[in-house]
């Protein structure tokens, strides 16, 4: 009996761990099991466990990250054919009212130069306050470790904000469209004048997909933490490979298909025959 109290108090540093009243307070947290009072790790998969589903669920979870990462690649698109659309409106209305005015064609072509100047500048400038919305991925890691360590138990470690994270998205997504054509003065189509440069906000549209960002960072944070849980020690590897397909193949979807969806031409040749839909010019 006193060799194996001896043994006890030197495997554990010197004390004996069966009279530590400190060993005894079960920790809260992680998605540990605890049982007594101690913490044992969590449970891993076997070494040959088969992760082809883990593999398609993980795919699944990235390719929805990168959709709301391709609609705001189209943006600056948009913002280019708004700005230069506006441009052309200025520019028939400075020349209409140099021609009614009698003014001379030096006029008439200063005017022209200037706006394309300031279609430039206001591209530019739009362009480069919307590439702010994609910050919330690179500075994720300053609430990384909330997303990891607050949950609810009952609903599980992952999907405490997973689920919450996609409701949300999918809701500002589906209800904030007509409010992205509403900053960017896309309602009217190419009926655009002057007076639609009051109504182009890009400020608003950048807010907008911030919070997206800001969603799917989070999300990344979950499944990333969920891949070393979910996949066998062997395959963990893997996770990153997962995420780089599900994401270019939500970003390929969401910014090819909007962008041919969205030109009028390609859908009134290509889409609409295809589909068997009627003209609709």
């Amino acid at each position: 009996m006193k060799q194996r109290r001896s043994t006890m108090s030197e495997s554990s540093g010197g004390r004996a761990i069966t009279n530590n009243p400190f060993f005894d307070i079960a920790r809260k947290g992680g998605n540990s099991m605890i049982i007594g009072g101690g913490q044992l790790p969590p449970v891993e998969p076997p070494p040959h466990h088969d992760d082809t589903i883990n593999y398609a669920l993980l795919v699944a979870l990235y390719t929805l990250q990168g959709i709301p990462m391709g609609l705001s690649a189209s943006i600056p698109f948009l913002i280019q054919q708004k700005v230069k659309v506006m441009a052309e409106a200025v520019t028939v209305s400075s020349v209409v009212a140099s021609t009614a005015a009698s003014a001379v064609k030096v006029a008439g072509d200063a005017s022209t130069a200037a706006a394309a100047a300031s279609a430039t500048k206001m591209a530019y400038n739009a362009q480069a306050i919307f590439a702010l919305c994609s910050w919330p991925f690179s500075l994720k890691l300053l609430w990384a470790p909330i997303v990891d360590a607050v949950y609810f138990k009952g609903f599980g470690r992952r999907k405490s904000w997973l689920v919450p994270v996609q409701l949300v998205a999918s809701f500002i997504m589906i209800f904030g469209s007509g409010y992205v054509e509403n900053q960017l003065g896309l309602g009217n189509g190419d009926g655009v004048t002057a007076t639609d440069m009051n109504h182009f906000d890009v400020k608003g549209v950048t807010a907008f997909f911030f919070v997206l960002y800001f969603l799917m960072a989070t999300q990344d944070i979950a499944v990333d933490g969920w891949a070393l849980t979910m996949l066998s020690r062997k395959n963990r590897g893997r996770g990153p490979v997962c995420n780089s397909i599900g994401q270019n193949l939500g970003y390929f979807l969401a910014f090819v298909g909007f962008l041919a969806l969205n030109d009028a031409e390609s859908s009134e040749k290509l889409w609409r025959p295809l589909l068997g839909l009627k003209s609709n010019p």
